[in-house]
């Protein structure tokens, strides 16, 4: 199948007789064009490299118009040149659809100059229960940040705030060896919230 029909057979799928095949082939070539690889329209997908069949994959998705994309890793097994122009891809992409994104990464800085907000999961934190091997601690949501806003431009990785927010995270987040109590989280976005059993926050402790 050539990459012109990738998104083409997404939209004849779930809705053959709404749409005619002119109707199908100008929605390929538009999202071909938002996904900057019109001209490469009639190559296979050995053909393409990791960037573009990156691309072909979220122009499917975003063919089908969602509201919500959720992305896990997408980037993973690309180079650091390709992931960077991937990086600058999706904010443009995403300034341009105004749709909500979940991405998942385990690259720091990728999440930090991705993303709008930043939730940092982990499993290194503590509580009233203590910190014996008797304690079956599972990952909890120990930051909640409001990242400064997302640029197109991958030079805000030097700047000073930049560098202090992944130095900041790294350590709270995922140093074994810092353990914040539960109360103690670093939720700071207006949206944050949290939920403790009554053992974690020492309501469950009898006197």
């Amino acid at each position: 199948m050539a990459l012109f029909q990738y998104p083409s057979f997404d939209l004849e799928e779930p809705h053959p007789k709404e749409m005619s095949r002119k109707e199908i082939n100008e929605e390929a070539t538009d999202m071909l064009e938002k996904i900057r690889l019109v001209e490469h329209g009639g190559k296979y997908p050995h053909e393409l490299s990791g960037g573009m069949q990156q691309r072909v994959a979220i122009g499917q998705s975003l063919i089908m118009k969602p509201k919500i994309l959720v992305m896990d890793e997408p980037f993973g097994a690309l180079d650091p040149d390709t992931r960077e122009d991937m990086q600058l891809f999706l904010v443009e992409l995403w300034e341009k659809e105004k749709m909500t994104i979940f991405f998942i990464t385990h690259d720091l800085e990728e999440a930090a100059f991705l993303g709008t907000r930043l939730v940092v999961l982990s499993q290194y934190y503590t509580d009233d229960r203590g910190n014996g091997n008797h304690v079956n601690r599972g990952a909890k949501i120990t930051a909640d940040y409001k990242p400064p806003p997302t640029v197109s431009n991958t030079a805000v990785k030097q700047s000073r705030e930049f560098i202090e927010l992944i130095t900041c995270i790294r350590k709270e987040g995922f140093d074994p060896d810092f353990l914040q109590h539960a109360s103690e989280f670093k939720l700071m976005h207006p949206d944050s919230f949290q939920t403790l059993t009554k053992e974690e926050s020492g309501l469950g402790r009898s006197n």
